[in-house]
């Protein structure tokens, strides 16, 4: 166990000397804000992508986790729904991954995210019938209207329904709400 932990540690300490915000600016001046990473390029000009991220990207460990779900387990004959989309890294995976035809929708709720959502569908997700909704998902939202509070965090990343935003860096905006049972 102990050395699980370690290991953990020294994983933890190479990423944050190789994904930081030096990292990400050189990474970005390098490829033009194009960062390619697993066979994708990435434009990440937008303010609302900080330089680490960029360099997360570039490293392919950003969202890592999501990453490898898609590459082992998402089967290419399925129509997808893809919550908190962003700027679209795994949406563009998931589209690479499925097959000519079948649907993928991506929910994103953070308004300054969408042309790069946008921009990246067109790219790798030709071949798919790829839909945006600019909405927060709310389970309630059938009951409650059609408009949530969502924040807008500095690091979109940290972006959600705002329940209670003491201490949160960013803005709110009003976004429209839809349940699950209403994407299609």
């Amino acid at each position: 166990m102990r050395k699980k932990a370690s290991w953990a540690l020294q994983k933890r300490l190479i990423s944050h000397s190789l994904c930081n915000k030096a990292t990400g600016a050189f990474l970005a001046t390098w490829f033009n804000d194009r960062i390619p990473t697993r066979g994708c390029r990435f434009d990440t000009a937008s303010t609302a992508v900080p330089a680490y991220k960029k360099a997360l990207i570039f490293w392919g460990l950003f969202e890592s986790a999501e990453y490898r779900f898609v590459r082992d387990y998402l089967e290419p004959d399925l129509d997808v729904v893809e919550m908190g989309s962003g700027i679209g890294v795994i949406s563009s995976f998931i589209a690479k991954k499925l097959r000519p035809g079948r649907k993928l929708i991506c929910v994103e709720a953070h308004t300054q995210l969408l042309p790069l959502l946008e921009s990246h569908l067109d790219t790798h997700a030709s071949h798919v019938e790829a839909k945006i909704v600019h909405a927060a998902v709310d389970p309630i939202a059938d009951v409650t209207g059609n408009s949530s509070s969502f924040l807008c965090a500095v690091n979109y990343t940290g972006s959600r329904l705002e329940k209670d935003g003491a201490g949160q860096r960013g803005r709110s905006e009003l976004v429209p709400s839809i349940s699950l049972a209403r994407l299609h």
